[in-house]
């Protein structure tokens, strides 16, 4: 498994990762903007096109997501996920690798 993602495995339910991985396999994710700091991405799937970061503040890896599970709940989806990897794949959020940031507290149900 790739190192970023594998970082955070714990945060994300099995299926939440199946999903997320599905989605990024099928190329659903648009990285908008990307740096070692941050990932901004579009992720399209069955109910649209969701907009998600992934940003370092105050040595947090901070994740948001404007899909209803997210915004209502805080709960980690399936596109932050996929936007995750995606991230890992095109070489963005290096810091939270490098670095010892501490874990989201956010989980997937």
């Amino acid at each position: 498994m790739p190192e970023l993602p594998s970082k955070y495995l714990e945060n994300f339910s099995e299926a939440c990762r199946q999903s997320g991985d599905e989605l990024f396999q099928r190329h659903s994710v648009v990285i908008l903007l990307g740096s070692s700091d941050m990932v901004s991405a579009e992720i399209t799937d069955n109910q649209g096109v969701h907009e998600t970061t992934w940003e370092i503040i105050d040595h947090r890896l901070v994740p948001h997501c404007d899909c209803i599970q997210f915004s209502k709940d805080h709960v980690l989806c399936d596109h932050l996920w996929a936007s995750l990897l995606a991230a890992d794949s095109s070489g963005d959020l290096l810091n939270a690798i490098k670095k010892k940031h501490t874990q989201t507290n956010h989980h997937c149900h």
